[in-house]
């Protein structure tokens, strides 16, 4: 049977092992086992047959049958054998009332209440009235009226007698339920829970209902009943009497006479009058007069003197009482025949009158009787919900709560100790805890302190290891207090026990925690401290005292004050903006550098850093947590390397240039780190532009070099070697200079180069490297190349000749006239005129032309890319034409002619540029003395030399 189906409800949804709810489990009313239930069942039944023997008249021939009691215990016991219960029952009444409709009535009853307890009703009280609402009048009207015929007065009698009838008995079954519960746990008797409460409540609002409503019910049934057959008798009494008076005066002859005289005192046709010889036989009657010898039963009615005759073989109470006859017996004084006078009635009309009322009282008392059952159930719920709260408060508190005797054996536990522990009431019940809980870990001495004051009758606190029904230990804190009467005597004690294992792991863990934060703070150096801003508490270590030379004892009273007074006036300011800054939320930590007097007299510098923990409710900071740490020879060393940069920040000032850092990563990405002041004279720009913006020094550069200078520097970086370059700036205001940057690279951890370099303005060097280059290569006088620039050319056109297959002409030149110009004129003249005629040879020839002086008035000419000598010989014959026209100067018109010699590269046998010059100047010699204008081109060995007309 399922576990819904095995407990035994008085009220409620379920019961919980420790008595907090009202269910009853029927396990722990029956012994396990189907066995066991098929004997519960039967004897329910036998219980069942017996009750349906067992009648109590209540009134107007009402009797209150209790076989239903045995149904209604049935259905929370044994489930659906409550049926088999009802059919024990309902078979016992085919014997005494001859008709099965009681049998179909207790059999519904058992079905109808079983289907409500299973869907979750758990009362069979409640139950029971919604089947009588619902079901059992219906089927008790159908029955007895439609099927029976009995009349309505009757059947609606009974209509309102059997609901009453079958809720007592529920009633009295929720009652037996809960007094079964009582018996088999104690401990509930002592600690009754509060659905235990309000089911006791309720099963007694209901009786205590039903008892005020039924005895005035009663009694008023009784005295109405009582009226009626008073008034039965009475009239009985005198038509009786008043017989018995004529027969007693006159002799009465014959059977006609006694007619006449029954009937003149007969007066109404229900009443039967009899006159009885001493035999008690007939001896005259008039009207419906029952005879004794088919009269086996009697009863005597409520009033005295008036009997009430029942026919037989009418087992119904109601219609036996309807069907007899009332009669009242008088005594006939004198000495004839006649002995006594009957008179009879039939009680039909009396049981009519009497019931009229009696379903008037009736359907009072089942009124009054459900209305108790639907009030009581939320009154009691009411009434009992305080406690309720705080049941459920014991009940679901995380905390055990465990009641015990004065001898400390335990009598109660909530479930809180049960999901504490893994022990259940029952394994609880009568055992001292120490003796289920304590183990090996359990330490002896507060065991033995706890033993110590229970049998002192004292409350005591303690924490210790337990074990748990699985074995599994835990750490307790136990709060146990007596518990005294009204009187003070001890009753046992009560002990909250509370599971701290949590707390202490997380105390172990804080422990050593604070055991590695003492020994950091140890290795550290550092002093803590403690502040309560608001009330100025302060706690400091032996550390922090020692930093400035004292013990925490010399310094007490220790408050904000020691910090205040041994802290340095200028520093206290800043320290006290950074405080602020801090409980203002404007910063994560609290930090300041500060000095501080030491014993001693001179200054330490501290490193003193903090962080709020904690504010007030209104939000004003409250506990800040910090240290101390010594930094004094840091601060020392610091201001020795202020001291150095400041030297070399000076230094650097003075040295040319500009010194500096630049940083490269492998993505690309470049900065510089520092650039020292020397960039504003050079680049003007400031170290901040061009930290700010790296990409502006490399703007700056000249277009013509950036793309050498970044090869440059990408070269130094993937090889790691130094960068080394000259280049062009072109600054903000239209300047150009000539910059040297030298520097050394170093790989960083993360891939990127660190440059290291100073870059320096080479203009002016670079503008003496050309005029000395100028001296070296050119004629002071004319600005023509001279004889060693003149050779480098010559080189140089010679190897373009063999790459290309060209021609290169060397022409050397001499004038003619010149020195009767220097003799006549004077040498200042003559450098003038060979100015001039440089300057004739420059505009005559092409860019790619040289023409050199290498004497006094001897020039070479070099005519280079050529295709053939035409080419070349009608170049010279153009500049010959140009150097013989007259040429203005100092006011003078001054001519001169040249002559010229030609050689030509390359030649059969290979010839050096010295040879060339030299062929020339000997092909210059022959043109001179030919005849002065003209030219000869120096043939090689083998070949004819010719000379061009002037």
């Amino acid at each position: 049977m399922r576990g819904s189906r095995r407990k035994l409800v008085v009220r409620g949804r379920a019961d919980k092992q420790n008595g907090q709810d009202v269910t009853v489990g029927a396990s722990r009313l029956l012994p396990a086992g189907w066995g066991s239930r098929v004997l519960i069942t039967l004897g329910l039944c036998l219980l069942s047959a017996a009750g349906m023997a067992i009648r109590i008249p209540v009134f107007f021939g009402v009797e209150f049958l209790f076989g239903s009691v045995a149904v209604m215990l049935a259905v929370p016991v044994v489930g659906a054998g409550a049926l088999v219960v009802a059919l024990a029952g309902g078979l016992a009444t085919l014997p005494l009332w001859g008709h099965p409709y009681a049998l179909l009535s207790l059999l519904a009853e058992a079905g109808v209440v079983t289907l409500l307890y299973r869907r979750g009703w758990h009362s069979v009280l409640m139950s029971d009235l919604v089947f009588w609402i619902a079901v059992g009048v219906p089927l008790v009207l159908v029955c007895y009226r439609g099927l029976l015929g009995m009349p309505w007065d009757a059947t609606t009698l009974l209509a309102l007698k059997q609901p009453l009838n079958g809720l007592f008995n529920a009633l009295l079954a929720g009652l037996s339920l809960l007094a079964v519960e009582l018996w088999r746990r104690p401990h509930v008797r002592r600690f009754m829970g509060p659905t235990q409460l309000q089911a006791v409540l309720f099963h007694v609002l209901v009786l205590l209902t039903l008892a005020a409503a039924s005895l005035p019910t009663l009694y008023q049934g009784s005295r109405i009943r009582s009226q009626e057959e008073t008034a039965l008798a009475a009239r009985l009494r005198d038509r009786a009497q008043e017989v018995a008076a004529h027969v007693a005066t006159r002799e009465v002859a014959g059977e006609k006479e006694w007619l006449r005289l029954l009937a003149e005192a007969r007066l109404r046709p229900d009443i039967g009058l009899a006159v009885l010889d001493g035999e008690g036989r007939v001896l005259a009657a008039d009207g419906p007069v029952m005879e004794l010898a088919r009269m086996p039963v009697a009863a005597r009615g409520t009033v005295p003197g008036l009997l009430h005759w029942a026919p037989v073989g009418v087992t119904n109470p109601m219609q036996r009482w309807k069907a007899g006859r009332y009669r009242a017996t008088v005594p006939v004084r004198g000495n004839g025949p006649a002995n006594s006078v009957v008179s009879e009635q039939a009680a039909a009309a009396v049981v009519q009158r009497v019931q009229r009322e009696g379903i008037r009282l009736f359907g009072m008392l089942a009124g009054v009787f459900a209305l108790a059952t639907l009030l009581a159930r939320p009154l009691s719920r009411l009434l009992t919900q305080p406690i309720a709260r705080l049941s459920r408060v014991a009940s679901n508190s995380t905390n055990g709560v465990i009641i015990t005797d004065p001898l400390g054996r335990t009598e109660w536990v909530n479930d809180g100790f049960t999901r504490l522990t893994g022990y259940p009431l029952e394994a609880m019940l009568g055992r001292k805890p120490g003796e289920v809980l304590c183990g090996s870990d359990s330490d002896r001495n507060t065991g033995a302190r706890m033993a110590a004051a229970v049998a002192e009758g004292r409350g005591f606190e303690a924490e210790l290891v337990n074990y748990r029904r699985d074995g599994a230990s835990y750490w307790v804190h136990i709060n146990c207090s007596p518990l005294h009467n009204e009187r003070g005597a001890l009753e046992g004690f009560i002990a909250i026990e509370t599971d701290v294992t949590q707390r202490k792991a997380f105390e172990d863990e804080l422990r050593q925690e604070r055991e590695r934060f003492a020994n950091i703070i140890w290795g550290t150096g550092a002093g803590t401290w403690e502040w309560n801003v608001q009330t100025g508490e302060v706690r400091l270590n032996e550390r922090w005292a020692s930093i400035i030379g004292y013990t925490l004892e010399e310094l007490a009273p220790i408050s904000i004050d020691t910090w205040i007074r041994h802290t340095h006036p200028e520093d206290l300011a800043r320290s006290e903006d950074a405080l602020q800054r801090h409980f203002a939320g404007e910063t994560d930590a609290y930090e300041s550098e500060v000095r501080m007097r030491h014993r001693d007299g001179h200054w330490v510098w501290i490193l003193d850093r903090g962080r709020l923990i904690s504010r007030t409710d209104d939000g004003r900071p409250q506990w800040i947590f910090g240290t101390h740490l010594e930094i004094t020879a840091r601060k020392e060393a610091q201001l020795q390397v202020d001291e150095l940069l400041a030297r070399l920040q000076q230094m650097v000032a003075k040295v040319p240039g500009v010194v500096y850092q630049y940083r490269q990563w492998p993505d690309g990405r470049f900065a510089f780190p520092y650039v020292s002041e020397g960039v504003r004279e050079l680049y003007g720009l400031t170290p901040r532009d061009i930290i700010e913006e790296p990409s502006r020094a490399f703007e700056l550069i000249h277009p013509e070099d950036r793309e050498r200078v970044a090869a440059g520097i990408q070269a130094s970086f993937e090889q790691v070697m130094p960068w080394n370059e000259q280049y062009r700036a072109l600054l903000p205001d239209g300047r150009t200079l000539w910059l040297e940057g030298h520097a050394d690279p170093e790989r960083m951890a993360d891939g990127s180069v660190l440059w290291h370099g100073y870059i320096r303005d080479v203009t002016a060097f670079k503008e003496t490297e050309r005029h000395l280059h100028h001296i070296a290569h050119y004629d002071s006088l004319t600005g023509l190349p001279n004889r060693a620039l003149l050779a480098d050319r010559l080189e140089r056109e010679r190897a373009l000749a063999r790459r290309q297959g060209s021609l290169v002409a060397v022409v050397y030149l001499d004038l003619n006239g010149f020195k009767p110009v220097n003799d006549t004129y004077g040498h200042a003249t003559g450098d003038a005129l060979l100015r001039e005629l440089a300057d004739v040879m420059r505009r005559n020839l092409r860019e790619t032309d040289t023409a050199a002086r290498v004497g006094g008035d001897e020039f070479v000419v070099l005519l280079g890319n050529l295709a053939d000598q035409a080419a070349a010989l009608e170049s010279l014959e153009r500049l010959l034409a140009a150097l013989a026209e007259p040429l203005a100067v100092d006011g003078l018109s001054l001519r001169v002619t040249a002559s010229a010699g030609v050689s030509f590269y390359p030649q059969p046998e290979p010839v050096d540029g010295e040879t060339l010059i030299h062929q020339a100047d000997q092909a210059m010699y022959q043109a001179k003395h030919t005849g002065r204008g003209g030219y000869r081109v120096y043939r090689p060995p083998g070949g004819d030399a010719g000379t061009a007309p002037w």
